[in-house]
């Protein structure tokens, strides 16, 4: 397995979980775990020190500078998972959002519908979920970026760091976030639980669409994946667009 000039990675176990395949510099931990997928292990993560070629949905270039922890992560696709795959991306946010919130000095850390993290309109954690095709199997390749020490880089971005006021131990956070990760996908909560358990947080999460500098808040999630919406204090608008969904390569 290689990607662009890097031949070898750096391989972990991780208890409880499996192998991750670490490198130095890649084009796109997203790229390479989609194009090594039948190859890999199921699970395993894979991550690099810096990305040349990041990208988030509809191939959006996302910046990797040296402090921002990114990695991909990849699970085969259960009965359970394949229920919830238009709303995945929303689900892990989700649970981000709420391991951060556990941290010291994170309770403006909210979630940017649908795959966004932001801190005070700053973002702080972009995800990906893409499902592909393994031989008769099908496979979903999460991939996470999120800007730990790298301070206003990109310009305009939050960082953790800056955020908690503490210093953050990389390989801790990776272990943390790819074990939840890896939960949520062995026990995917259903729709109406996402909702239920998390009402609180999911009227903090907000969205904006193209050429509009309007803020919408997301006041409920509706079963075949659209948002109603509140824009301001007073009405609801029911939102359903095929960019708000689980991106199914298959």
């Amino acid at each position: 397995m290689h990607s662009g000039d890097i031949l070898e990675p750096k391989i972990q176990s991780l208890e409880g979980f499996g192998q991750i395949y670490t490198f130095d510099t890649i084009d796109s931990t997203q790229i390479f775990t989609r194009q090594y997928a039948a190859e890999l292990p199921s699970p395993c993560a894979v991550t690099a020190r810096q990305q040349t070629r990041g990208h988030g949905r509809k191939n959006r270039a996302w910046r990797s500078p040296l402090g921002c922890l990114c990695f991909s992560q990849l699970a085969t696709v259960t009965p359970q998972v394949k229920d919830v795959l238009f709303c995945l991306s929303p689900m892990i946010c989700v649970s981000i959002v709420k391991y951060l919130r556990t941290l010291p000095n994170s309770c403006d850390i909210s979630v940017k519908w649908p795959n966004d993290i932001y801190v005070n309109r700053q973002k702080l954690c972009g995800l990906l979920a893409d499902a592909i095709s393994c031989g008769n199997e099908v496979m979903v390749v999460v991939g996470v970026g999120i800007n730990v020490s790298n301070r206003d880089d990109p310009p305009g971005s939050a960082c953790l760091e800056s955020v908690l006021g503490t210093k953050i131990n990389m390989a801790e956070l990776l272990a943390t976030l790819v074990k939840l990760i890896d939960d949520l996908l062995r026990a995917p909560m259903s729709v109406e639980d996402l909702v239920a358990q998390n009402s609180d947080l999911m009227c903090e999460s907000f969205f904006t669409l193209p050429n509009d500098e309007t803020m919408y808040r997301v006041v409920k999630l509706t079963r075949d994946g659209g948002v109603v919406t509140q824009v301001g204090q007073v009405g609801r608008d029911k939102l359903h667009d095929a960019e708000w969904h689980f991106d199914d390569d298959t």
